[in-house]
């Protein structure tokens, strides 16, 4: 799978949060393309590191608890997609620990 694939899909798969946090996220995702092509790393090699589009969903799924809508609610949007952004980040930076790789 391509790079450009790869954001295409979780692009896609992120569709019902909200566009602020699907940026942020899309934007995040991309960096460890960016970084590990600089490293000299493949695609293949950086998206065998990061897991799969259904893994980084897992991880935001494990965030949301609610509804979008609800959500959206219930919290402040600007303060609510920048804390989310965080921890799916920290969750994707504490599996590079575990696992000893970095991208």
């Amino acid at each position: 799978m391509t790079e450009e694939r790869y954001l295409e899909q979780l692009d896609h798969r992120l569709q019902a949060y909200p566009p602020a946090f699907r940026k942020k996220m899309t934007a995040y995702i991309g960096t460890y393309f960016k970084e590990g092509a600089l490293q000299g790393r493949t695609a293949e090699e950086i998206i065998e590191r990061l897991g799969t589009v259904d893994d980084v969903m897992d991880n935001v799924s494990m965030l949301y608890h609610e509804p979008v809508q609800e959500q959206r609610e219930k919290h402040s949007f600007f303060s609510f997609t920048i804390l989310q952004c965080i921890l799916v980040c920290d969750t994707i930076m504490l599996q590079e620990v575990r696992y000893g790789c970095s991208v």
